[in-house]
């Protein structure tokens, strides 16, 4: 069932192991309504904030943080718009065949991190984003990956890490800032 957020959701991640919340069936909107979700800034250990499994949800406005990976997709034809990730290992990892990501933004500068978004499902649209990682990369396309549209985002490194890494075969990319 849909659900808007009415508080923010923040857990002790060393007590949880899995995702802060999971959307476990086909076709949920999770409307964060402006709130965050993530594990407390004490925690040692970090969880998943949102797990997203089956086919046809979207997660929209609001923030996750503190996580391992900030939005996890699974399945296929998820929708993440406008949401802000911040510290977080990776910001948001897309294993969802033909999913949207759109004017998001990912903010791990100041953090030790992985990266921004890894795709590794062909037929994303990843458009308007704007990522900053300190280490590792702004979107990484995993060998294999096709048919994967990289638009219109802005990407900025301050560290050791690259802009893209491998933007896949017969993929798109157009008007991205890379600023290294």
């Amino acid at each position: 069932d849909d659900t808007t957020l009415s508080e923010d959701v923040v857990c002790d991640c060393d007590a949880n192991s899995g995702p802060l919340i999971t959307l476990g069936k086909f076709s949920i909107t999770l409307d964060m309504n402006g709130h965050t979700i993530g594990c407390m800034a004490s925690s040692t250990k970090k969880a998943t904030c949102i797990s997203v499994d089956y086919f046809g949800s979207t997660v929209e406005n609001g923030t996750v943080a503190n996580c391992n990976v900030g939005i996890r997709l699974k399945g296929s034809i998820h929708t993440v718009t406008d949401v802000s990730v911040l510290s977080s290992e990776v910001g948001m990892v897309v294993k969802s065949f033909n999913s949207f990501l759109l004017h998001n933004t990912i903010d791990a500068s100041e953090d030790a991190s992985m990266g921004g978004i890894k795709i590794a499902a062909t037929g994303a649209l990843i458009q308007g984003n704007t990522i900053a990682v300190a280490d590792g990369y702004g979107i990484n396309v995993l060998g294999g990956v096709a048919s994967t549209d990289i638009l219109n985002n802005n990407v900025t490194v301050s560290g050791e890490g690259v802009c893209f890494l491998d933007p896949g075969t017969s993929s798109k990319m157009e008007g991205n800032i890379c600023n290294d």
